[in-house]
């Protein structure tokens, strides 16, 4: 018995053997098995996960056998066996956020150190050298464009510009401090006194970058139905709230508001496949301002921007803006750009926030029916056409008002009631 047993062990020595020759052996399958695998293991996600909020993880670009992951990195030009050290692979494990956490810090340093090691052993190791790359290469299953789209910079930018520059809607009672009124902070004491910090203080922090950590973790966001979120609801009147109506459904910050949800809750669920998934709208620092709106009391109207070539408007819409006028008939509101993601145009107007050089036809829809408070996704037809102008882009300088001469619109605005509450130029 003891010899058969020695033939076994001396049999699965060999094969262990022939297994560590084949993935590559000695010092860098060692520091694979010990510092590599638990990385690919761990439920928990990596460093990456500081700057994206989705669509790529570090455990993305390693498979369980050591050969086919270091040939698919070599393949994929993530490592350089002659510059261990210059690896792309280890420079992207290094990037980091300006304000790293400890934390975050501390385990970012645990996988460089780790794959620095790894790298450097299997760069001399001829086993790994000759493996070769197995068919479904390693890294994320989503191109650059997709990455790029889920990083935090690039969401705090959204926010920023969607739910920041509109926050003096809500900040005086849901950010830390009293409001300058009397009245209005004993109010704001005795609402928290009796729902609590949590649920009335949503704009905790002094910065963009805390307030919107701080919002992606609270129940105001949903993120399911981000039409349905209470950060929209609320101030929207379409369901209770203290402090009145701040926004209504279908206008500038209803939209912003949503947009940015929306875009949040794509990246979570890891909705965007390829770059046309991604949202193709691009607001510039152009305004078009208006004067003379027929409203009796607030009113949405919605701008579309049509190119005109060849002496004729274009079919669809280049660029779009929305906003509510009040009782003074003022409205103004950004433009932005609609076009494909992958376009030349989306990237040049990306760059420059301006709208490419040309002329205009500007089509008013006052929404008398209000279609777009019953339905924000409606499409406004030639019935529903208030008027016409045109403008030229040029001379139209980035920061600046376009301010649309009158007559404009040739139709009288028939309100109706709707949910909602202090309109943008106009009143409760």
């Amino acid at each position: 018995m003891r010899f058969a047993l020695g033939l076994v062990l001396v049999a699965g020595t060999a094969l262990a053997s022939a297994q560590d020759s084949a993935s590559g052996g000695g010092a860098a399958l060692e520091i694979f098995r010990d510092r590599i695998l638990p990385i690919y293991k761990s439920p928990k996600p990596s460093s990456c996960a500081e700057c994206h909020l989705g669509n790529v993880d570090l455990k993305d670009y390693v498979s369980a056998d050591p050969a086919e992951t270091f040939a698919s990195l070599r393949k994929e030009g993530l490592v350089d066996v002659k510059r261990p050290d210059e690896s792309k692979l280890l420079k992207l494990i290094r990037m980091a956020p300006e304000k790293a956490s400890p934390a975050n810090e501390e385990l970012r340093r645990k996988e460089y150190e780790a794959f620095r090691a790894w790298i450097a052993e299997a760069a001399k190791d001829p086993a790994m050298l000759a493996a070769a790359p197995p068919l479904k290469p390693v890294g994320p299953s989503v191109p650059d464009e997709v990455i790029r789209h889920a990083r935090k910079d690039r969401l705090l930018s959204s926010f920023v510009e969607n739910v920041w520059s509109e926050r003096m809607r809500c900040w005086s009672c849901h950010a830390p401090g009293d409001p300058p009124n009397p009245k209005a902070a004993e109010a704001k004491r005795a609402s928290i006194r009796k729902h609590g910090e949590e649920k009335i203080l949503w704009f905790r922090g002094s910065t963009p970058e805390e307030v919107m950590d701080y919002l992606l973790k609270t129940r105001v966001l949903d993120l399911k139905e981000p039409s349905k979120s209470l950060i929209v609801t609320k101030p929207s009147l379409l369901v209770e709230h203290e402090g009145g109506g701040k926004m209504k459904v279908g206008d500038r910050a209803w939209v912003q508001f949503i947009r940015f949800i929306e875009d949040y809750a794509a990246i979570k669920s890891e909705k965007y496949k390829r770059e046309e998934d991604l949202p193709g709208i691009v607001r510039t620092q152009q305004w078009l301002k208006v004067s003379g709106v027929p409203a009796t009391k607030f009113v949405l109207m919605q701008v579309d921007l049509h190119r005109i070539e060849n002496g004729r408007p274009s079919a669809e819409r280049f660029a779009s803006a929305i906003s509510g006028a009040g009782p003074q008939g003022k409205w103004l509101a950004p433009v932005e750009v609609l076009v494909p993601r992958t376009s030349k145009e989306f990237d040049e107007v990306s760059a420059s926030k301006k709208l490419p050089p040309g002329r205009y036809q500007l089509r008013f829809y006052v929404d008398s029916k209000n279609l777009l408070q019953r339905n924000p996704n409606h499409v406004f037809g030639p019935k529903d056409l208030s008027g016409t102008a045109e403008v030229s882009a040029e001379g139209w300088p980035v920061e600046t008002r376009l301010e649309v001469p009158q007559p404009l619109v040739q139709t009288a605005a028939q309100e109706l009631a709707f949910p909602g509450g202090r309109a943008e130029g106009g009143r409760r």
